[in-house]
């Protein structure tokens, strides 16, 4: 496999942009049918995130060369956002994305 710089160059080549889209995900402002599935509790929370997330890649994949979902918006949900946050990274990955891993902490208020 080649190494990360290389695919990334490849992908901003291919798709002639170097935009990169966040993923950062807040419940309350979700669409209004996701709200109401992440108000069933902590698996709608879950699926909630998880179609949120898969939302926004089918609306940019052929617009960018990568997501960056931050996982701090996932990980306040335990392991039901950690189940959402791979599902979106792999499903990035299949529709050809390069995912870039949010991961700081304490940057901004809503990551500390």
């Amino acid at each position: 496999m080649k190494p990360f710089g290389d695919r990334l160059a490849d992908a901003v080549k291919y798709k002639k942009s170097v935009a990169v889209i966040g993923i950062d995900p807040n419940l309350e402002k979700l669409p209004p049918t996701l709200r109401e599935l992440a108000d069933s509790g902590p698996q709608g929370q879950s699926q909630a995130l998880t179609l949120f997330g898969l939302g926004i890649i089918e609306a940019v994949q052929e617009l960018v060369p990568a997501v960056k979902p931050n996982i701090a918006f996932f990980e306040q949900f335990g392991i039901n956002g950690l189940i959402a946050y791979n599902a979106i990274c792999r499903y990035a990955h299949t529709r050809g994305l390069i995912v870039i891993g949010d991961v700081k902490r304490g940057d901004i208020g809503s990551t500390a």
